[in-house]
């Protein structure tokens, strides 16, 4: 079974950089596509994507949802709904989309959790990750879900806010190093096994991903304010 851990702490950036090269071929694509086509080409390609997650089969392809290939099935889904705006995503309210994340959340915990109950141990392992995999299926309904319900609330812009966001992949390439990783899920297992008050767990394991939040934010701001400075001194615009 494939998971994060066993890729380079940078996959998500070298897939979603692979992705972006290839968007405008899919565009393409889509453009040349009627709707009808695209909805079939969509329906194919999950039915196997589900189907290769349900078996391991095509892994190499695949990889259980951390490769550009599926990043591609995303792209195009994306697309569709953006096109086509389908029934299903014009609510104007957000609710109901919260609660289908909330119940594919719900469903991932309680299939874990039965798994947990009814096989041994090598099984609830790998049980784990199949569920989690990035191309599970209900992984799927609920990020398309969560996605929609954003887009839904109406938000001003902030200047602080948007300081901070500018940061965001800073935070990634702090939180994802190879060398740091480790240490952040080292932390983790052993504050849990320390830290016997649940709650007080939570609260601590928060306290510890705002202090790297806050570390990667700070870090990055001196960045900016070096670029700004070189674009004064040599006149970047």
């Amino acid at each position: 079974m494939l998971s994060p851990s066993s890729w380079p702490g940078y996959w998500f950036a070298v897939h979603y950089f692979l992705l972006y090269l290839i968007a405008p071929v899919l565009n393409l694509l889509v453009d040349r596509c009627s709707r009808r086509g695209l909805q079939i080409l969509l329906l194919l390609f999950f039915l196997v994507q589900t189907y290769c997650w349900y078996t391991d089969d095509l892994l190499f392809l695949f990889k259980n949802g951390y490769s550009v290939v599926s990043f591609v099935g995303l792209y195009l889904f994306a697309r569709y709904i953006r096109l086509y705006a389908p029934r299903w995503s014009r609510n104007r309210r957000g609710g109901g989309y919260l609660a289908v994340y909330a119940a594919s959340a719900a469903f991932t915990v309680g299939c874990v959790w039965l798994s947990s109950r009814l096989v041994d141990t090598d099984i609830f392992v790998s049980a784990i990750g199949k569920f989690f995999d990035y191309n599970a299926p209900i992984v799927i309904v609920g990020t398309v879900a969560l996605f929609l319900f954003f887009t839904k609330i109406e938000m001003r812009p902030h200047p602080g806010i948007n300081r901070i966001a500018a940061s965001a992949f800073a935070v990634y390439l702090l939180h994802c190093h190879p060398l740091l990783l480790p240490c952040y899920t080292g932390l983790i297992v052993s504050l849990r096994e320390q830290v016997a008050n649940p709650v007080f767990f939570v609260v601590m394991t928060m306290c510890a991903l705002a202090l790297v939040f806050t570390v990667a934010t700070g870090i990055d701001r001196i960045r900016i304010l070096l670029w700004q400075f070189v674009c004064r001194v040599f006149r970047i615009e």
